[in-house]
């Protein structure tokens, strides 16, 4: 009896990672897959019972029809509640097939979710391994984009200055524009006379 306890008491402190770990450890999927054969078996079975409730629903209502053209009220009373109480199994029957159903879609699930983890298990010790160097890198990632933004807006704010300056030369080139036409049309004016 001591050694049950020490085990239990060894079992609760184990956490639930390990718990975990010695579960998956075990190989689950044909576990799951006899688990999703049982069940679709039971579906079966009550897919046959069903049926064969359905059948027997149509022989009782057709004779609770029959007895009541030949006037045996009673009868016809008794197969009533016969009828009813088929009825209600009917939809205990297929509210527990629509059960299994659910069961066998989320072990089919667990089964495909079993085979995800499988296949990436390689990828995720070094994914978590970027994940440290990334976090670990962080600031001098920031510093160096911090400086790239600086030297983006010297470069704008002097293209700005630049175009500015070309905007005045451009005003220059059509004041100039302006002065030499006038020049010209006083030179041919002084032509003339």
């Amino acid at each position: 009896m001591a050694r049950f306890f020490k085990n239990w008491i060894n079992d609760r402190n184990r956490g639930v990672k390990e718990r975990v770990k010695e579960t998956l450890s075990i190989p689950s999927k044909p576990r799951i897959e006899l688990e999703n054969s049982i069940i679709e078996l039971q579906i079966s079975k009550l897919d046959n019972k069903i049926a064969h409730s359905r059948d027997r629903e149509v022989r009782i209502f057709d004779r609770i029809v029959a007895d009541i053209q030949s006037h045996n009220d009673i009868s016809a009373k008794m197969l009533s509640k016969e009828l009813a109480n088929l009825r209600h199994n009917q939809r205990i029957l297929n509210q527990a097939r629509r059960t299994l159903e659910q069961a066998s879609i989320r072990s089919s699930t667990v089964s495909d979710l079993l085979e995800v983890m499988k296949t990436l298990e390689p990828v995720i010790s070094p994914v978590k391994d970027i994940k440290s160097d990334v976090t670990r890198l962080k600031p001098a990632i920031v510093s160096e984009v911090d400086y790239l933004q600086m030297i983006t807006n010297s470069v704008m704010s002097e293209s700005n200055q630049n175009s500015e300056m070309n905007m005045d030369l451009a005003n220059l080139n059509n004041e100039t524009d302006n002065d030499i036409e006038q020049i010209m049309a006083e030179a041919s004016d002084k032509t003339k006379e």
